[in-house]
């Protein structure tokens, strides 16, 4: 049994940019200079409720921590980006999308990223967002193909206009799915390298995904209501059932208000027990997940 303990540093806006119109970074020649922060999180609001949740470069550059190497025959087809027919559909992949974008930007493998940026950017016309991804930001991949670290603050900054342009449009379901699309891709190339390695640390990693796991059971719960939504809901309740069986224990810590910044960051502790068993029987769901959203 492996007990250790997690210290939750997430992120919360404190308050939210009114919607209005989506805004296009002026210098589009150079990346913008940004330090990627690994604890950085991504943040949606639904009715009154902010939901806080791993990047996908957040999540990729987890892997490139852990040693494992590149390995593309795990990532979705780029090519396959208009076999997707309804626009729940399009939304999931283009998250799963900007995850192998993110992914191949970690380990440096430069062309294997512009084939899914321009992957990202025809899904995004076919969300009515191509304003997100356009050619501007095409040509700064372009132009900065032999550089790792530059492709990975674009690559950053892709998913960061997407995400911006539909909240700003008022897309927060379609915002939500691209969301939940990156996260499932991210923990479906987490259970990939846990068939390599599963050792108590990342058994460790991945119990904790216990907490995100609910937040998109409660994000699905406020943004749709149709059969795809339900269906998906229903997989992520499978999942629940199986992380259940990992106790763990929540300490209050209280939290820590920067007032200027409008920020909290929440420090409560929480503690996990889990084995490998259970671990395998969550990598499996989340690889059979995966693969049943990208069919």
């Amino acid at each position: 049994m492996i007990k250790n303990t997690w210290y939750i540093l997430a992120i919360f806006l404190l308050s939210i940019t009114s919607c209005g119109d989506f805004n296009k970074t002026e210098d589009q020649n150079q990346p913008e200079e940004k330090k990627l922060n690994p604890e950085d999180k991504v943040n949606l609001e639904i009715g009154q409720t902010i939901f806080s949740i791993p990047s996908p470069v957040q999540m990729a550059m987890d892997l490139e921590n852990s040693n494992k190497p590149y390995n593309s025959d795990i990532l979705h087809n780029a090519q396959k980006h208009d076999s997707y027919s309804t626009e729940f559909s399009r939304a999931m992949n283009m998250g799963v999308y900007g995850t192998d974008l993110a992914y191949c930007c970690v380990y440096g493998m430069n062309s294997d990223a512009i084939s899914y940026v321009a992957s990202m950017r025809q899904m995004a016309k076919s969300l009515n967002a191509e304003y997100a991804i356009d050619e501007d930001l095409m040509n700064r991949f372009n132009s900065n193909i032999d550089n790792k670290d530059s492709l990975l603050t674009l690559s950053t900054l892709a998913y960061e206009q997407v995400d911006a342009y539909l909240k700003d449009n008022d897309n927060h379901d379609i915002a939500s799915l691209v969301l939940a699309g990156g996260w499932i891709e991210s923990m479906y190339l987490f259970s990939k390298g846990f068939e390599l390695d599963n050792s108590e640390s990342r058994q460790l990693q991945l119990a904790q995904h216990k907490f995100t796991l609910q937040h998109f059971i409660d994000l699905l719960n406020k943004i749709g209501t149709s059969d795809d939504y339900w269906e998906l809901k229903e997989m992520l309740e499978d999942i629940k059932v199986i992380y259940n069986e990992i106790p763990n224990e929540y300490e209050y810590v209280a939290p820590v208000t920067n007032a200027s910044k409008k920020t909290t960051v929440i420090k409560s502790k929480s503690s996990f027990n889990t084995n490998l068993e259970i671990s395998k029987k969550i990598a499996e769901e989340f690889t059979n997940l995966r693969n049943y959203i990208t069919e």
